[in-house]
């Protein structure tokens, strides 16, 4: 799929508080185009019903098609669909073995990104 493809169709997507919200507008603006969004939401579980029920489809993150197995992923073609993020933690304070294991994993990310 190419964005232009995608122009007419109806969208559900996070609403202004996730950075993915301003990603979409800026993705179609490259293309001097405007998504046809029908509805902005901070409910992924709204999100998820709608594109379920085949009302909108949506921008969402690979984890999120990974955990619901209803939901199809299908690429965008010759797009740069990477997202910058970071992580902020106190130094002093105690970091448990889950965020210990984020903090490893996007640095070891950061590195071969960087190669």
């Amino acid at each position: 799929m190419t964005i232009p493809q995608l122009e007419k169709q109806p969208f559900v997507i996070l609403d202004r508080t996730f950075a993915n919200n301003r990603y979409v507008y800026d993705l179609f603006q490259r293309h001097g185009l405007v998504p046809n969004v029908v509805m902005e939401t901070s409910q992924f579980h709204t999100l998820s019903a709608m594109v379920s029920a085949g009302e909108a489809i949506s921008f969402v993150y690979r984890a999120f098609i990974d955990l619901h197995p209803g939901l199809v992923g299908i690429p965008i073609a010759q797009e740069d669909v990477t997202q910058q993020i970071n992580l902020a933690w106190m130094r002093e304070r105690y970091i448990g073995n889950g965020l210990r294991s984020m903090i490893q994993y996007a640095k070891a990310q950061r590195t071969l990104l960087q190669t």
